[in-house]
């Protein structure tokens, strides 16, 4: 409930902010549609052990002024994460609300203390409706900001090592859809009246907190992005 209390204050200032930037004059040079191409590294927020990743993006939008745009995002992002199982019991220690959960963990500690480690490959597909506020002017530089909300399907499959099966591990395969938001702020660099190179900064919230990790899950994305407009 406080996250669609969250998203719904949210939208209602992004959509207010929208509404006075519509206000702004357009020239017809000001307007159009464009499409952008990214590719960057990304860093999950998780506690345990995860390497970067890399991130793929592709959007699409329109340009209503010199100021205001709206787009829709997809892409795909991938992390290998690496987790020891005595970091996990740990962690279920410090929460109180699983603290039941030790003493069936006692019941079975032969089974967890053959467990050496547990890995993941997190693949992640956003899909985002972006709004996006942009300083066109006369440099050769132009800024922006956006604010994106959407959904982002979540695959992990998982590979439990077990010392007693001898190197064949347990694997299966989890999945979910989640809400999601995104802001994100970078700078543009004009190559011609069309085209345009930049970079910016991500952050892809998943808008819930993992029982174990404890930290609200997400990813910090650099990228670089191409942008084309029509």
């Amino acid at each position: 409930m406080k996250s669609m209390k969250k998203y719904s204050i949210t939208f209602l200032a992004v959509w207010a902010v929208m509404s006075l930037v519509l206000m702004v004059p357009a020239n017809a040079a000001d307007k159009g549609w464009y499409l952008n191409f990214g590719a960057g590294a990304n860093i999950p927020t998780v506690e345990y052990h995860a390497d970067p990743g890399f991130r793929l993006s592709v959007s699409g939008g329109y340009n209503f002024n010199k100021y205001l745009g709206l787009e829709l995002e997809t892409g795909f992002l991938y992390n290998h994460i690496q987790i020891n199982i005595g970091d996990i019991i740990d962690d279920i220690g410090d929460i109180p609300e699983l603290e039941g959960i030790l003493d069936e963990i006692g019941e079975i500690g032969d089974i967890i203390d053959d467990i050496s480690d547990i890995s993941i490959d997190a693949k992640q597909v956003p899909v985002l409706v972006n709004f996006m506020l942009r300083y066109a002017n006369e440099s050769k530089w132009e800024p922006y900001v956006g604010f994106g909300m959407g959904g982002m399907y979540i695959s992990l499959p998982v590979s439990i090592s077990v010392d007693e099966f001898e190197g064949s591990p347990l694997k299966f395969d989890m999945s979910t859809f989640e809400l999601a938001y995104q802001p994100k702020a970078g700078i543009r660099r004009v190559i011609n009246e069309s085209m345009s190179i930049g970079v910016d900064y991500r952050f892809l919230g998943f808008g819930v907190q993992s029982v174990v990790f404890q930290t609200p899950l997400g990813n910090h994305s650099i990228m670089i992005e191409f942008n084309k407009k029509f």
